[in-house]
């Protein structure tokens, strides 16, 4: 399939990917993403996933893995553009690009 754009402003604009980056700031800048799922009522993680990604890729959060086999957790940490994000200033300076 092709590419399609998300227009900065857009990013932000669904309410999941806002609620994260403002869940993010609320708890000191990183949390699992189990604990980001209970905290903001998502019952399919598939639904974070789908968002965090998309979050990532405008550089508004990192993920990464801690842990190893059965004891290993993916933490969400947001970046100074995703505090600016929720803050209101300059989002992005061209539009994101996602595969779909």
């Amino acid at each position: 399939m092709g590419r399609h754009q998300i227009p900065p402003s857009q990013v932000i604009e669904n309410p999941l990917r806002r609620a994260v980056l403002h869940h993010l700031s609320r708890v000191g800048g990183h949390a699992p993403t189990i604990e980001t799922c209970r905290a903001l009522g998502i019952v399919h993680r598939g639904s974070l996933t789908w968002s965090a990604d998309i979050l990532v890729r405008a550089g508004m959060i990192r993920r990464h893995r801690i842990g190893a086999g059965s004891r290993r957790s993916i933490i969400l940490t947001i970046t100074p553009r995703g505090r600016a994000a929720i803050a209101g200033g300059d989002v992005l300076p061209q539009a994101l690009e996602l595969s779909a």
